[in-house]
Parts: structure tokens; C-alpha cells; sequence
């Protein structure tokens, strides 16, 4: 005979396989509703986890796993894969209640898992290359822009369609970069909106320090000396192993030492009473080339020389 508290888990562990399938669903079907459900995909294992404990979220993840492929293309059970992952990951460290940064350092690098996974299994079984793939989506919509240029009254420019040439290449060889950088974000995003959902339901979710107390560790601005000198200098050959470590690496400390900007940003615009139009700006302003640079400089001054703690003493 069952106790009612593993009647209790069966009905939960019943209710959180369907409201993750109506989500997949979702995520799958509805274009625009699907974006959006995919930040919450996790969520019912993170919460089944939290109430229930490791094994009984792996079987609820177990059974979604089962009936995915019912429901959808089996490419998008990798989607349910990657749900039940970082929901079991983030669930477990969440009821750990450590460093509050923890649980996304943690979820991200189960995305970035699941990614190298994917890449091996396409690999090794499928007998396809995902860096080939993406490089030939790429060509593509190339062709598709010198193939509309050549019909429009005025000639295309030669010069742009050479540029976006380069970004092609370019992008193929950062395309490990951008795995990782997709791995913090998604993370990042899948934390956004647990935590208040989470908390209005009675657990207990360690937030993260306020953006604007933020702080890289010092040795980024080394790393990020070292592989400027070496793109600078030229250094590595184009198209070698150490020339897509470099530029990788490259990218995100660009990216790391951005986000250091906006928290000086968003630091002055406490201390200075402000309010966050100032941050919202900054962030906009950031995707513009010349902006960003202008930031990424004022975070590495701010790890230099300690921005925040002077404008703090200064006031």
C-alpha cells in the first residue's frame, strides 16, 4: 500500500510531465511563444527537484524523454534533453543554497555538455559536421544576397558583399566561442525566470548581488593582454588550431570586459541617483561597434584601477 507522500509525489511528478509537454509543445509549434517557452523549459524539473529530491525529477525527466519524440520531430527531443539536464543540475545546486552564483556557473556548463554532445553524436553517428552546417547556412544566405543585389536597379556593392565574405569565415572560426557564449546566456535567462516563480511558491532561492556590484576577477585583464599582443603581433596562423583558440578567446573576454562596463554603468547611476534609464541606454548603445568599445575601456579601467570604489569614496 502507498504512503501518501509517494501518492503525493506521483500526482506531482504527473503534473509537472504535462505542464513540461504543454511547454514543449510550445516551444516547438508556436513560433513566437516558442522562444519564449523555451527560457522556462527547466522549470518543472528544477521544481520537482527542490520538492522531491535528484531521483524522482531523473524519473519525471525520464518520462518526458519517452514521450518527446510522440510529440514532435525527434531532432527536437534534444530540446527535452537539454531541459531535463540543466533543470536537474540547477535544481540540485539551488537546493544546495551556496555561492548564489553557483547554479547558473553550473547550468551553463550543462548546456555547453549538451552542446559538445550534440556535435559528437552529429559527428560520430550522423556523419555530419555542425561547424560545416552552420558555414553552408551561412554561404547561403550569401548567394541569396548577390543573387537579389544583381536584380536591384542599382549595382550591389562589390566592397559589402566582400566584407560579409569575411564575416562568414570569421563566424566559423568563433562558432566555439558563440556555443559558449549561448551557454551563459541561456543560463543566465533560465535563472531570470525561475527564481520569481520559485520564490511566489515558497522556496527559498538565493538571489544574485546587484548587477552594479559585479566584479571579473583582476587576472582577465591579463589574459586579455596577452591574446591582444598575440592578434596584434599576428602571431598565430590564420586558419591553425592557436588561431581559433585565440580568437575565441578573444571574443569573450570582449564580451566578459562589456558586461564590466555596464556594471560601472549601472554603479554611477546609483550612486548619482539616476535611475536605470542610464543602464537601459548603455545596454542599447552597447551593440553599436564604436559604444562598445567605449564601455569595454571604461571596464577595464573600472578591474584596473577599482572605478566603483573610488566613485563610492568620492561620494
Amino acid at each position: 500500500m502507498q504512503s501518501s507522500s509517494d501518492t503525493q509525489r506521483l500526482v506531482q511528478g504527473a503534473l509537472m510531465a504535462a505542464l513540461y509537454l504543454v511547454l514543449f509543445l510550445i516551444t516547438v509549434y508556436v513560433p513566437f511563444l516558442g522562444l519564449i517557452g523555451l527560457f522556462f523549459l527547466p522549470l518543472p524539473f528544477i521544481v520537482h527537484h527542490l520538492r522531491f529530491g535528484l531521483k524522482s525529477a531523473a524519473l519525471v525527466g525520464g518520462v518526458c524523454l519517452f514521450l518527446s519524440p510522440l510529440l514532435a520531430p525527434l531532432p527536437a527531443v534534444f530540446v527535452t534533453l537539454l531541459a531535463v539536464s540543466v533543470g536537474l543540475v540547477m535544481g540540485y545546486y539551488y537546493g544546495e543554497k551556496k555561492a548564489p552564483f553557483l547554479p547558473l556557473l553550473a547550468g551553463m556548463l550543462t548546456y555547453l555538455a549538451n552542446y559538445v554532445l550534440a556535435f559528437l553524436f552529429t559527428y560520430l553517428v550522423l556523419n555530419l559536421n555542425m561547424i560545416d552546417v552552420f558555414q553552408q547556412m551561412m554561404e547561403d544566405a550569401l548567394l541569396m544576397t548577390e543573387q537579389t543585389a544583381a536584380f536591384l536597379p542599382v549595382p550591389g556593392d562589390e566592397n559589402a558583399l566582400d566584407v560579409f565574405q569575411e564575416m562568414v569565415d570569421f563566424m566559423v572560426y568563433i562558432f566555439p566561442g558563440l556555443l559558449i557564449l549561448s551557454s551563459m546566456l541561456m543560463a543566465g535567462i533560465n535563472h531570470a525566470a525561475a527564481r520569481p516563480i520559485l520564490s511566489r511558491i515558497g522556496f527559498d532561492i538565493q538571489s544574485l548581488p546587484p548587477f552594479r556590484q559585479w566584479n571579473l576577477p583582476k587576472s582577465i585583464l591579463f589574459y586579455y593582454l596577452v591574446v591582444l599582443i598575440l592578434i596584434l603581433l599576428q602571431a598565430v596562423e590564420e586558419g591553425s588550431t592557436w588561431f581559433m583558440l585565440v580568437v575565441n578567446l578573444h571574443l569573450i573576454l570582449e564580451i566578459l570586459l562589456l558586461l564590466q562596463g555596464l556594471t560601472f554603468v549601472a554603479h554611477f547611476a546609483y550612486v548619482k541617483n539616476i535611475g536605470r534609464i542610464l543602464v537601459i541606454l548603455a545596454v542599447i548603445l552597447s551593440f553599436i561597434p564604436l559604444f562598445s568599445s567605449i564601455i569595454r575601456i571604461v571596464g577595464i579601467i573600472d578591474l584596473g584601477f577599482g572605478l566603483k570604489e573610488r566613485l563610492k569614496k568620492a561620494d
